[in-house]
C-alpha cells in the first residue's frame, strides 16, 4: 500500500482512498489506468483487424483453381437413362 499526499492539506493518505481522512477532500482516480486500458484495447482490435485482413490477404493470394472433371458426352447413357428416356431410337 503506497501513501500519497493529499492536495488539498498534504496529509499523506492511502492510494486507494476515495476521499482524504483529515479533510474530506475527495482523490480522483489517476487518468493514465483508465487511458491505458483504452489503449490496451485499440491495440487489441488493430491487432485483431490486421490478423483478420492478412487472413483474407494470403487467401486470396494462394488460392489455387478447382479443378472438376465432368463427365465426356461421347459416354453411353447409363441403364437408369434408357429407362427414363424409354426405347432408344
Amino acid at each position: 500500500m503506497a501513501l500519497v499526499r493529499c492536495v488539498e492539506c498534504g496529509r499523506e493518505i492511502s492510494e486507494h482512498a476515495a476521499v482524504c481522512p483529515q479533510c474530506g477532500y475527495p482523490r480522483r482516480p489517476r487518468p493514465w489506468t483508465h487511458r491505458a486500458f483504452k489503449i490496451l484495447i485499440a491495440i487489441a482490435a488493430l491487432l485483431f483487424i490486421s490478423m483478420f485482413v492478412l487472413s483474407l490477404a494470403l487467401a486470396w493470394f494462394t488460392r489455387k483453381p478447382i479443378e472438376i472433371d465432368l463427365p465426356q458426352a461421347d459416354l453411353a447413357p447409363t441403364s437408369a437413362l434408357q429407362d427414363t428416356r424409354g426405347p432408344l431410337a
